[in-house]
């Protein structure tokens, strides 16, 4: 370890406000819901049965709606299984679909603003860029192929004139999954995030990003598994830092985790610093990055005032068990930190990194 430690990490400086999180994804659903039936109404006249149950039918439209994201984040689930890659994540609505180890687990999704969907999977040691491409196509090309089939039973079934709540339901999901279909398709970039039709683009036309971003996608599953991030692959290190600098916060993210392990505290604390001012605002990332911010500041920098302030911007982590020890480390709990320490190592070479750090503490 260097004689000087480096500065503190710095909050970035954009707004981080939850409330603007939910009151957003509330009134895109409420707007999403409006133009929907708006939509249906003007295919032509109203079914009976939709005249008659009102309320029935509205609730029937939304819901066929609110399907519509599940099953475009199912398509990049199903794309990446067929490409090989390994399912991580899956979040809809209130809910969200986990891996932990080997085992799945379902719990309450803590994070609003991915209330919409999302869909994790990660390459194996070998992966092409036609993994990748399958892996984000697949998102869009089921919503465009059930949106339609949807739509196609709807018609069959009298849709609108003589149409019942099912078909109307039918008709909401086939016109929300078009949408999301075509709306995914347009290459974009949003808070820092390339829709999937910006991502097809870049790996059948850009094979140097293409290939940087799949060193990320790679470096990212190694860190699930047992290998230590010093001993990660130096050509996908190299891959991931083409241009100087990383492309976006999971790259220098993988960067400070390599950094860390060698021992370069100033180098990772430059990478750690470059990916909390890179993750999108009121993100499940950005709330990992402060909790990792938090065990730098505890376990490297020795600081446990700063690790508290950090921890404060944590407290909706996914991963309470390295909240826990890093929590149990700035409050000086070293009987606590230890037991949470030794339970740490053993999930990865990452936390085995971790753990190491921590224990520092307690000798």
């Amino acid at each position: 370890m260097p004689d000087e430690l480096p500065p503190p990490l710095e909050r970035p400086s954009r707004p981080k406000d939850p409330g603007a999180a939910w009151f957003s994804a509330l009134l895109g659903a409420a707007a999403g819901g409006v133009l929907i039936i708006a939509a249906l109404k003007w295919l032509g006249p109203l079914p009976k049965t939709v005249t008659a149950h009102p309320w029935a039918a509205t609730a029937a439209a939304l819901l066929g709606a609110a399907l519509a994201p599940l099953v475009h984040e199912l398509g990049h689930v199903v794309g990446g299984l067929l490409a090989g890659f390994r399912f991580v994540w899956l979040v809809w609505g209130p809910l969200e679909l986990r891996r932990e180890g080997e085992r799945l687990r379902l719990a309450r999704n803590r994070h609003l603003g991915l209330a919409g969907g999302l869909a994790l999977c990660l390459p194996p040691d070998e992966a092409s860029r036609w993994g990748v491409a399958w892996y984000v196509g697949g998102g869009p090309l089921l919503s465009l192929g059930a949106g339609s089939a949807a739509l196609a039973l709807a018609g069959a079934g009298g849709m609108p004139a003589q149409g019942s709540v099912e078909g109307w339901a039918a008709a909401a999901f086939g016109l929300a999954s078009l949408g999301i279909g075509l709306l995914t398709l347009i290459p974009s970039r949003r808070g820092g995030l390339l829709s999937d039709g910006a991502r097809l683009l870049r790996s059948l036309r850009q094979p140097a990003l293409a290939r940087q971003d799949l060193a990320v996608a790679v470096l990212s599953g190694l860190s699930l598994g047992a290998r230590r991030p010093r001993d990660w692959p130096a050509e996908l290190l190299a891959q991931v830092a083409l241009e100087g600098e990383p492309p976006d916060a999971t790259a220098a993210f993988v960067l400070y985790l390599h950094a860390l392990d060698h021992g370069h505290i100033a180098q990772a604390r430059a990478h750690l610093q470059q990916a909390l001012c890179m993750a999108p605002a009121v993100t499940p990332l950005a709330t990992e990055l402060a909790l990792e911010a938090a065990f730098f500041e505890v376990a490297v920098r020795r600081d446990p005032e700063r690790g508290h302030r950090w921890l404060e911007l944590a407290r909706r982590t996914l991963d309470r068990p390295f909240w826990q020890a890093v929590q149990a480390a700035a409050s000086l709990d070293y009987p606590g930190l230890s037991r949470a320490a030794q339970r740490l190592a053993a999930r990865s070479g990452v936390d085995a990194l971790r753990a190491e750090k921590l224990l520092k503490l307690t000798a």
